[in-house]
């Protein structure tokens, strides 16, 4: 029945004419527009932000690729539509309808860019090398030339975990923690390309290119961006047959290494201080009938306020999932955030007034706002992440990118991680499907 009605509709509205006009008119727009949501996406555009072109772009590709809308067809992509809206009306019986306005539009444009991606995916994959070579010709040159006038205006380039280049300048990017978010997936992804000899255009301009970024990544290094790369590489080396890929990866994990134990801020804001909260941290769930009081207890010490801000989104998105299992809704982390963070609260500063939409990290985002199906999320990807092909460039790039943004994200529309996410999801179907 629905794909009877999915094969009517899309007949009704497919013209073959204004389908032929829009692909060939608007290709180089759909290109710019993945460069802008993936890469550029921290740029101040003033008039408007990067995320709103999702909107644009669905009303342009549902009538350009009507056809893709076939993929809904599959029981596999349909159920993840499906789920969206059941649970949006379990988020309104929760709230007993309050805040319906707001929860409305959050799920509509979380549709829309799903539907985006289902109408756009085979463009995004086809041309997903030249998204990147366009992102980065752009950074490289433009970064080189803002920094020969940075550096003769008696500028300083701080190569260390805080108050990097970016956090001071907010060029491009306002932190270098931000620059992290997509510099570790461009760096996988390249170097795949090239030991895999993946590109067959252009092949030194890319290595040059890509040489060149991978420089300017390590000039303005962030801790989730050394922890990925060092997490990363070690499976990848693992999960690698080649020699070339091996010796590439164990590279990578040294120099992270290096990073983290000999930066002093690097140092501190990573081990120091994952080894003062390992030995202080103490979590109990009371037995008590009162269910809406949660025992759990994190003792911090004198640490980095972007960990304490870490921490503090782990203890209200996290621990608290016993008594918020089905999530409070998409974008309703504040709703969480207000109601815990006052209870049996250990921290004092600045910490309980920042991140308090976006967690600072989707991870803690999307376990506080879907609950046990956040979980149901990050097994998946686990497993994904073990299973990988690592001759895919295009899922190392995703799952990358991914994972980055749920150690230090930015919530789900700003950089793109619903569109990753729902990327990724095609992409592991589209694998599945091929060898049936």
């Amino acid at each position: 029945m629905l794909n009877t009605f999915l094969s009517k509709t899309i007949t009704f509205i497919y013209n073959k004419k204004i389908s032929t006009f829009l692909k060939n008119y608007f290709q180089n727009i759909f290109i710019l527009y993945f460069v802008v949501i993936f890469f550029l996406w921290n740029v101040d555009y003033i008039l408007f932000e990067a995320k709103y072109l999702t909107a644009v772009v669905f009303l342009i590709s549902f009538f350009a690729y009507t056809k893709n809308l076939n993929l809904l067809k599959s029981k596999k992509i349909i159920s993840i539509l499906l789920f969206l809206v059941i649970h949006f009306f379990l988020v309104i019986i929760q709230s007993k309808g309050n805040f319906f306005k707001d929860n409305f539009l959050h799920y509509s444009f979380t549709l829309i860019s799903i539907l985006t991606v289902i109408l756009l995916y085979d463009q995004l994959k086809k041309n997903f090398i030249t998204i990147i070579k366009y992102f980065m010709v752009i950074f490289n040159s433009f970064f080189i030339i803002f920094v020969s006038f940075y550096l003769f205006e008696n500028g300083s380039f701080n190569v260390d975990c805080y108050n990097g280049i970016f956090s001071e300048t907010e060029f491009i990017f306002n932190e270098n923690s931000h620059f992290g978010l997509i510099s570790s997936a461009v760096i996988l992804y390249n170097t795949n390309i090239i030991l895999e000899n993946q590109n067959s255009k252009h092949k030194q301009f890319f290595l040059v290119n890509t040489l060149i970024f991978i420089l300017i990544s390590f000039l303005s290094i962030s801790t989730s961006f050394l922890f990925i790369i060092l997490s990363l590489s070690i499976i990848f080396l693992i999960i690698n047959n080649s020699i070339k890929k091996k010796l590439f990866y164990f590279g990578m994990i040294v120099v992270s290494i290096l990073f983290l134990n000999f930066k002093e801020q690097c140092n501190y804001r990573s081990i120091e201080n994952i080894k003062q909260a390992a030995k202080t941290i103490d979590i109990n769930f009371s037995d008590t009938e009162k269910k809406e009081e949660v025992d759990y207890q994190i003792k911090v010490p004198d640490q980095a306020l972007s960990y304490k801000v870490f921490l503090k989104s782990i203890q209200i998105g996290v621990f608290t999932l016993p008594k918020n299992v089905f999530g409070v809704g998409i974008n309703n982390y504040d709703q969480l955030f207000e109601k815990y963070r006052e209870k049996q609260d250990i921290f004092g500063g600045e910490e309980n007034f920042l991140n308090i939409e976006d967690a600072s990290n989707n991870f803690s985002k999307i376990i506080g706002e879907f609950g046990i199906f956040g979980l149901i999320l990050y097994f998946f990807l686990l497993i994904r992440l073990i299973k990988i092909d690592p001759s895919n460039s295009f899922q190392i790039f995703l799952i990358t990118a991914t994972l980055s943004q749920s150690l230090r994200g930015v919530g789900y529309f700003t950089a793109a991680f619903v569109i990753l996410i729902t990327s990724l999801y095609l992409n592991i179907y589209e694998k599945k499907s091929k060898k049936k």
